[in-house]
């Protein structure tokens, strides 16, 4: 698509590595900065054929990296455009993706699950609560980079809602029933919010659409329950905001478990507690836990 070989170097600095990626509108490359010495995934968006909605959704992809800092995402390094190509040089996230973790477990304990997906949540909290707020818009496993320590990576921006712009359209076997439509007007952060009960449900089952977890008695109920109320068709009958959610989940998981555990988030702030370990240092409550669960 963009004539990008391995060996160039572009802008004076950038030697191509490898192609890494490739998706409907751009190709992603591993490149070296020279400069720097360091590697950077390189994404470039051909705007050929005068689309609109593909500058549309280069311009709300590189303001989006240029307003954030999150340990969550990427960070922006360079911006610059050749001839219709454009190209966002961008921290190169390393690890595997959900979507090639799934194909070697074809599923997730529950209790690995739950962490990934509190973790995603707290990503899409911090962009819900920017201004203008951000809407993810195209939450999948091929977006989701886990790396080591658990840290749980979000990328590519390229479907996401920023202010009042609407032509998100996201990816189908995970898009809100509002995405899909001609008239995009009421995408807001509870579509976000029905591609996490998507994505959680598969990540327990291995299955992406039906609804046999709400029948599985393997999983606790007021998880069934969460993925129900997430993928609801409406979205005034989900849940409202991402920290509803957060609270939901957490809440329901304190009484259902009654032993004191800490899920490690980007902002280590999920903290789950047992009236039983007041008092009690964090490596004595794992121990407590551990103990509990062997019994």
């Amino acid at each position: 698509m963009s004539g990008i070989e391995e060996g160039m170097i572009l802008q004076e600095r950038y030697r191509i590595l490898r192609k890494i990626g490739e998706g409907g509108m751009a190709e992603i490359y591993l490149v070296e900065d020279e400069r720097l010495g360091r590697n950077w995934a390189m994404k470039c968006v051909n705007l050929s054929g005068g689309e609109e909605w593909r500058q549309q959704a280069y311009e709300a992809e590189r303001r989006i990296l240029v307003q954030i800092s999150h340990p969550a995402f990427p960070m922006l390094v360079d911006t610059f455009s050749l001839g219709e190509r454009s190209f966002l040089i961008m921290e190169w996230l390393e690890g595997e993706n959900l979507e090639e973790y799934l194909e070697r477990n074809k599923r997730i304990r529950e209790t690995e699950a739950k962490e990934i997906v509190l973790k995603i949540m707290m990503a899409l909290s911090y962009l819900h609560r920017q201004t203008p707020s951000i809407v993810y818009g195209d939450l999948k496993p091929a977006n989701i980079i886990l790396q080591r320590e658990k840290r749980v990576r979000l990328l590519d921006f390229g479907s996401a809602v920023w202010g009042e712009e609407r032509f998100v359209i996201g990816t189908p076997d995970y898009a809100a029933p509002e995405q899909l439509l001609s008239e995009r007007t009421q995408i807001d952060q509870r579509s976000d919010i029905y591609a996490v009960g998507i994505l959680y449900a598969e990540m327990l089952t291995g299955q992406r659409t039906g609804r046999a977890f709400l029948q599985n008695p393997f999983l606790p109920k007021y998880v069934r329950r969460f993925i129900q109320i997430c993928t609801r068709h409406k979205p005034e009958e989900r849940f409202q905001t991402i920290e509803e959610a957060i609270g939901f989940l957490t809440d329901r998981g304190k009484r259902k478990k009654k032993e004191q555990f800490i899920i490690q988030d980007l902002e280590r702030i999920l903290l789950i507690e047992d009236p039983k370990n007041i008092g009690k240092g964090e490596s004595e409550c794992w121990e407590t836990g551990k103990k509990e669960q062997e019994r």
